[in-house]
């Protein structure tokens, strides 16, 4: 029996038993419903964790289907356990843990053994298509930790008719929570979350240990007080949520809040009413993220998106984004603008002599020089190496054309002062006119191209004004469209292949292919060069039908020799919206005897751009088929996070651009840390391309990369070479 004479003077003084119990009811259903809130977004984050990851080696397929933190495989004949991650998870070296069965299951505790045997016996008589059992297992320091394991039966098939297989995960911190969420505040002093509870008007009576730790007040100083204190310059959202809260019994959203010491942080609120049954009473509890630097990251890789990384200047998609808004719709009457279309003369012996260090810091100086002499109606761009381009409003008479590109070329007067160094560079400029050479910005664009190669052909350092007389003057590019044109039929095109290497198995997962061209005429023509002059010509989607089923047969060759490889086949433009885009990619798989899971299939940005409805249709069917789909380029286009939003991906591609500076420039590295992070929340696999250094392989590998490609794994292959040196090469 209670006794009251044991209680507190204040907790008897005018509250009667049935205030009491009432109160703590409610105090008891805070708890519950605080411990189920936060229960339900681990489980979220949790449930995100543990889906299923895609991979290629199907006798890895049923280890791989628990997602758990150590894999295992069980070789029923022998007795054998090969095992990784589980070792390290149980606190012993990898040679420390025996090997055999009998010896492992000697170390599960003896309450649980029974457990154990039954689950794994009921799965073994087909009683169940897998199996999951949780059980203790004795840790190298004695203690007992709770594992969850899960498995079943390799496929027969595939020749696994005899091995178990399946995940190991540490469940010990779930299973403590679990027991203690629920009636307890101690979880809740354990939590990275700000947690809050508070009455009816909204004054603070507890907080847990993480609110205290971020936001700078003990518990006794923010009891009682009104959390409107956490308020920031604005109270109105604050006015706005508590309103909806009473009214709706709930409210999730951003908001800004102050910390004690004044600073303002970015929080992801979810706030829920408590109520109690009977008084009708009622409480509040609010549970906070902090996701100012997460915000902050989001903003970093939006800047990217519409911005040259190394120069700040607007990248080629934004450029384009821009000249769009300015060209007027029919019936305006048009305004004149320029197009100046800049090249630096001989840049790539500065690359070669000095490195591409001073080349980066000679293209940032050019830059500077160059906002000195743009105007505030005119729009400057670095559309990618060293080419610039210029968007200028006003009169198209030559001598004003003129007189601007002299004014740039005198930019260029002065030496460039780099490392001790004085560099001389001059720029070739090409210059086309809105609206008299087109109506649209690629057109402009590409006769401001040929006006460029002809300053450089009359001696470079020189301005040329677009003329239709020009189109006749380049005698080898036509040449060159018609011996592209026969390219196919005359197989002249290769395929080349550049292997991707997983970090952590350090081991060949798969190869990209790349296109080449050993024309008769012209000997080997640079990717670079007769791809534009494909996408111009209408011949892109050819050439990349014929690459799909080249890459095809080159891959099931590698898999009838037992090389599960994935290959990765990039897909233009015009590919991405054709109708019978997938019915070309499942013909392609089946005349080849390839399973879909062995092909990925690679976009960029720019392709998703003016994605219509039919493409995302396309990708979502490729998806079904078990292909594979890839961002690549990611943060060199425009608007990336609305593609990652829209659209489903298994692997992003980091460019090489930002992974050529990851060993010299600090921003580069927190760039592609935050890039990866992302990657990773949202289940997907990282590629850096472009890797030519042992050093930034290392900081890749410290930044968590899951794969590398460039130089430093290998150069491209031909496929006929990779075919008769296979062996060679995976040794």
């Amino acid at each position: 029996m209670l006794s009251l004479s044991a209680a507190p003077a204040w907790a008897l003084e005018g509250i009667s038993v049935t205030v009491l119990h009432s109160s703590f009811f409610l105090f008891s259903l805070s708890l519950l419903c605080i411990t189920l809130l936060i229960d339900f977004r681990r489980r979220r984050q949790r449930e995100r964790e543990l889906q299923e990851l895609r991979i290629t080696k199907q006798h890895l397929n049923a280890a791989l289907w628990g997602s758990g933190d150590g894999l295992w495989d069980w070789d029923l004949h022998s007795g054998r356990i090969t095992r990784s991650g589980i070792a390290e998870m149980l606190g012993f070296s990898p040679n420390q843990l025996p090997g055999t069965a009998t010896a492992l299951f000697e170390s599960i505790h003896p309450q649980d053994q029974e457990t154990v045997l039954r689950a794994i016996g009921r799965h073994l008589r087909q009683k169940t298509s897998f199996f999951e059992v949780e059980y203790r297992v004795q840790h190298a320091n004695g203690q007992w930790r709770w594992v969850l394991q899960r498995g079943r039966l390799l496929d027969p098939e595939l020749g696994g008719a005899m091995h178990l297989g399946g995940t190991l995960k540490d469940i010990t911190a779930r299973k403590s929570i679990e027991r203690e969420l629920q009636f307890s505040w101690t979880v809740l002093e354990h939590m990275n979350e700000c947690v809050i509870v508070t009455d009816a008007e909204f004054r603070v009576l507890r907080v847990n240990a993480a609110f205290s730790k971020l936001f700078g007040y003990r518990h006794q100083e923010i009891l009682g007080k009104d959390t409107s204190l956490l308020d920031g310059e604005d109270c109105r959202p604050t006015m706005a949520i508590r309103h909806q809260a009473r009214e709706n019994g709930q409210w999730s959203g951003e908001l800004m809040q102050r910390l004690k010491n004044g600073e303002l942080r970015l929080m992801q609120l979810d706030l829920k009413r408590i109520s109690e049954p009977v008084s009708g009473e009622f409480n509040f509890v609010a549970v906070m993220t902090d996701i100012t630097g997460r915000r902050k990251q989001e903003e970093e890789l939006r800047y990217l998106a519409e911005n040259d990384y190394l120069t700040g200047l607007s990248n080629r998609q934004a450029f384009h984004q821009q000249f769009a808004q300015r060209l007027q719709p029919k019936g305006e009457q048009r305004k004149p603008m320029a197009l100046y279309f800049l090249d630096l003369d001989h840049f790539k012996k500065i690359n070669d002599s000095l490195g591409h260090g001073c080349g980066d810091l000679l293209l940032q100086l050019v830059a500077s020089r160059l906002r000195h002499l743009q105007g505030e109606q005119e729009v400057l761009a670095r559309l990618g190496g060293d080419e610039f381009v210029l968007l200028s409003a006003g009169t198209n008479v030559a001598g004003v054309l003129q007189a601007k590109a002299q004014q740039i070329l005198a930019a260029f007067l002065a030496p460039f002062v780099i490392e001790g160094h004085e560099i001389i560079i001059t720029p070739s400029i090409g210059v086309s006119c809105y609206p008299e050479h087109g109506l649209d910005g690629g057109v402009l664009l590409q006769k401001a191209d040929l006006a460029l190669y002809q300053a450089k052909q009359e001696g470079r350092g020189r301005v040329q004004i677009y003329h239709d007389e020009l189109q006749t003057q380049a005698p080898h590019r036509l040449k060159l469209e018609n011996a592209l044109r026969k390219a196919i039929s005359q197989a002249e095109l290769e395929v080349w292949f550049q292997p991707r290497w997983d970090i952590r198995e350090n081991a060949v997962t798969g190869f990209e292919a790349l296109v080449r061209w050993h024309s008769s005429a012209f000997g080997p023509v640079k990717p670079d060069e007769f791809i534009a002059i494909a996408e111009e010509l209408d011949l892109i989607s050819d050439i990349g039908d014929w690459m799909l089923n080249a890459a095809c047969r080159h891959a099931a060759t590698w898999w009838r020799q037992n090389h599960c490889w994935r290959v990765s086949v990039n897909l233009s433009a015009k590919q991405l919206k054709q109708t019978d885009l997938v019915q070309r990619v499942q013909q392609a798989l089946s005349d080849h005897d390839l399973p879909a899971c062995a092909l990925e299939l690679e976009l960029t940005e720019s392709q998703l751009l003016t994605a219509s409805a039919s493409v995302a249709d396309n990708l979502s069917q490729l998806r079904a088929l078990g292909v594979r789909m890839a961002l690549d380029d990611f943060g060199t286009g425009y608007s990336a996070f609305s593609y990652l939003r829209r659209y489903r991906f298994d692997t992003l591609k980091i460019p090489k651009e930002f992974v050529a500076h990851t060993d010299t420039d600090v921003a580069s590295e927190a760039i592609i840390s935050a890039m990866i992070a992302l990657a990773h929340k949202l289940d997907m696999i990282v590629v850096a391309e472009g890797v030519e250094t042992s050093e930034q392989h290392k900081r890749l590998r410290q930044m968590q990369c899951d794969e590398i490609q460039g130089y430093f794994i290998g150069e491209p292959l031909a496929g006929e070479e990779l075919l008769r040196d296979i062996e060679e090469f995976i040794g």
